[in-house]
C-alpha cells in the first residue's frame, strides 16, 4: 500500500524509526539554549511545552513542565500564563487550584493580555452564578476573591470590563461582590 492510499490514521501509526531520535535531538538542543539563554521566555516557554507534552514519559517532566512554564510566566510570557492557568483549573496535570489559576489569569490580563481578561471574568462569573460541586466554598472564595481584587484593579486601570464578550453582561451582583471585596481589603 502506497502512502497516498493510507488514511491518515494509518500514516499516523507508521512512524520513521528516526522520529524519535530526531526528537530526541530537537529536544536536547532546545534544553542546551535554555541553559545558555534563561531569559528567553519563547525559548523557555516551548521547552515547559514540550515536558508537558512528553509528561506520561516520564512523570519527572510535570514538575520540571511546571517548573519552566513559570519561569517563562515570570519573565512576561502571557500564554505561558495561560497553560498554568489552564493546568490548575483543571487539575489534570498538577493539583487543582482555583485561587492560582484566577492569579495567572489576572497576572495576564494585567499585562494587557486580552484573552486573560476575558478568561478571568468568565471564570468569576461563573463562579458568581454557577456553583461547582466539584470545589469547596473555600477554594471557591479564594479564587472569586482573588479575581475580584484583579478585577478591581483592572476598573481602576482604567480597563474596561469584557461586557460585550461575556455569555453575560455584568450584573449588579457581581458589581456589588466587587465593592464588598473593596471594602474587606481597605
Amino acid at each position: 500500500m502506497g502512502a497516498s492510499e493510507m488514511t491518515n490514521h494509518q500514516l499516523e501509526k507508521r512512524k520513521s524509526p528516526h522520529a524519535s531520535t530526531l526528537e530526541q535531538l530537537a529536544f536536547a538542543e532546545l534544553k542546551k539554549y535554555v541553559q545558555k539563554n534563561p531569559h528567553d521566555a519563547e525559548a523557555v516557554y516551548q521547552l515547559g511545552c514540550t515536558y508537558y507534552r512528553c509528561h506520561e514519559q516520564d512523570p519527572d517532566y510535570i514538575n520540571l513542565s511546571l517548573n519552566q512554564l513559570t519561569k517563562a510566566a515570570n519573565l512576561g510570557h502571557t500564554s505561558a500564563h495561560l497553560q498554568l492557568a489552564s493546568i490548575y483549573g483543571e487539575g489534570d496535570f498538577a493539583p487543582r487550584d482555583l485561587a492560582k489559576a484566577a492569579d495567572w489569569l489576572m497576572k495576564t490580563a494585567l499585562i494587557g493580555d486580552r484573552r486573560g481578561l476575558d478568561r478571568a471574568f468568565k471564570m468569576f462569573s461563573d463562579h458568581i452564578y454557577i456553583a461547582d460541586s466539584c470545589v469547596s466554598q473555600e477554594e471557591t472564595f479564594a479564587a472569586t476573591k482573588v479575581l475580584a481584587n484583579g478585577l478591581l484593579k483592572l476598573l481602576k486601570a482604567g480597563i474596561p470590563l469584557p461586557v460585550q464578550n461575556s455569555e453575560r453582561p455584568i450584573g449588579e451582583d457581581v458589581i456589588e461582590t466587587l465593592q464588598n471585596l473593596l471594602i474587606e481589603e481597605t
